[in-house]
């Protein structure tokens, strides 16, 4: 007789938001140059909020000890700005949506 173990339940999906601090300067009319400071994980359906949302990647602060410098500056292209929402796209075309 062959018995089975049951397996643990998953998610049918995994959902989460990466959230990321950033420094913005307008470097023309549809660019800004963006500096990443830190980034955390937030919303998450796999991890406990309250772990996860007590772990920020203190980015900036990672590069500067690596590097001796400020992280890079990545210069964004605007398509899409209103009162609540951006979207940028980066010089290889990634898509970035940025929401207050």
């Amino acid at each position: 007789v062959l018995s089975a173990l049951p397996f643990p339940s998953h998610p049918t999906s995994l959902s989460a938001a990466l959230v990321t601090a950033s420094s913005l300067q307008i470097s023309g009319v549809d660019k800004v140059d963006v500096q990443v400071q830190s980034t955390k994980i937030s919303g998450s359906n796999v991890f406990p909020e309250e772990l996860v949302s007590r772990v920020v990647v203190p980015v900036e602060q990672i590069f500067s000890k690596l590097r001796g410098g400020k992280a890079p500056n990545v210069t964004l292209r605007v398509t899409y700005l209103d009162d609540y929402l951006r979207i940028s796209r980066t010089p290889d075309d990634s898509v970035f949506v940025y929401i207050k």
